[in-house]
């Protein structure tokens, strides 16, 4: 038909581009250490997705270090101390000589976060606790005190406690959780989980954040928002590749950018594309369905055009079309999330989401308050300003 576009996909391309954004995004490397029996293999698995602190899948690192490797994260599990003038001195020693002090800088071996765990079972904190605390900060390490099990502490032990934290760790973060607050629900008031992965994402090098995020096991609003970034980026990457206006017919150049794009948004909601997976999915509906509606469902939304015979693509048209992709397929998500979080199972098969009815409204609907939106822009750019005017009557 005259007003279809036949667009070849070039694979080699998307791939391309599915290396630079690997490359881009890097796994985290995450220390869990501090006091023994602060339940710090429960913490990990309360925070992060999947049982990755199963005692049998940790990897002997160092001495009293383990690791447990993730998909997209990495966890160094210190076995912590005992009360005790010499194993105290020996942890000292095991967690900087063996372990922290070759794991500096920001290299993929490094340490890029450390959660300092001390029991409120113990109801103490001890002069290593502090020492160490300072140490690692002084280090360059990013650090902040997780006080653990505050369940077993009654109200007036708990203020202490938070005090006794506050005096202590005087310009270092603490936070107070319990891993039974889904079970105790008065807990809840108590329990800073929010506040320590708000705090963990901010302090997270950015090449390493997309991936710490998708490792999160709940935290919605950070991967709705990390989403939200990878959007912004990649449609200045489309406004850039069609700076210069591109005859419809080569619309498909824009196909690896929006296919990387939506990888890294699926992977952030837990949607893992890797490996055999990606090949299955460039050959997929997925990449299909996008050309079909570059090539169709678009030249509708371009005012004036009828046929892609002749039609170019310009900045904003680019632009708007890789938004609305990103940004309808991160509020499906984002919805499915919240959906799941309650209880409900809702679909998380890119596919069917991609080629659903209401992917595509939405991309329509929100491709058309970008074009009004930019041209607002352009109208308020070109408007004269009052000096302007006023010169203009003299």
């Amino acid at each position: 038909m005259a007003d279809e576009a036949k667009f070849i996909v070039d694979e080699k391309e998307i791939e391309k581009e599915l290396f630079r954004i690997q490359n881009e995004n890097k796994k985290a490397n995450i220390l869990i250490c501090g006091q023994t029996g602060a339940g710090k293999s429960s913490v990990i698995n309360y925070v992060f997705d999947g049982d990755i602190a199963d005692v049998s899948a940790g990897k002997p690192c160092t001495r009293d270090t383990k690791l447990h490797p993730g998909e997209q994260i990495n966890i160094y599990d210190s076995e912590g101390y005992e009360i005790g003038a010499e194993s105290q001195q020996h942890y000292s020693k095991i967690l900087f000589d063996d372990f922290l002090s070759q794991r500096t800088g920001d290299n993929d071996d490094s340490v890029h976060l450390v959660w300092y765990a001390i029991s409120g079972a113990g109801k103490r904190i001890t002069d290593l606790d502090k020492e160490l605390v300072e140490k690692i900060q002084k280090s360059g390490f990013r650090v902040c005190v997780i006080l653990t099990k505050i369940d077993e502490l009654d109200e007036e032990q708990f203020q202490d406690m938070t005090k006794t934290l506050k005096s202590t760790f005087n310009n270092i973060k603490y936070f107070t959780l319990s891993t039974k607050d889904k079970e105790i629900p008065e807990l809840k008031a108590y329990t800073q989980w929010d506040e320590l992965i708000a705090w963990s994402c901010e302090q997270i090098p950015d090449i390493r954040k997309t991936r710490f995020i998708s490792a999160l096991k709940d935290a919605i609003k950070e991967k709705h928002d990390q989403a939200q970034k990878i959007i912004s980026l990649t449609t200045a990457g489309a406004v850039t590749a069609a700076a210069s206006p591109i005859p419809f017919s080569d619309a498909a150049i824009l196909i690896p950018l929006q296919t990387g794009m939506v990888i890294q948004i699926a992977s952030l909601y837990g949607m893992k594309l890797e490996g055999s997976a990606i090949t299955s999915f460039l050959g997929s509906a997925v990449i299909s369905n996008l050309g079909k509606t570059v090539a169709g469902n678009l030249i509708k939304l371009i005012p004036g055009v009828g046929s892609v015979i002749g039609a170019m693509i310009n900045g904003t048209v680019a632009g708007g079309f890789t938004y609305a992709i990103g940004y309808a397929l991160n509020e499906l998500l984002y919805k499915n999330a919240l959906e799941k979080f309650e209880g409900k199972s809702p679909t998380f098969d890119l596919v069917k989401i991609l080629s659903g009815t209401e992917f595509l409204n939405q991309v329509s609907n929100i491709f058309e308050n970008y074009k009004k939106q930019e041209q607002y822009k352009k109208n308020s750019q070109d408007k004269p300003s009052q000096d302007e005017k006023s010169d203009e009557t003299k």
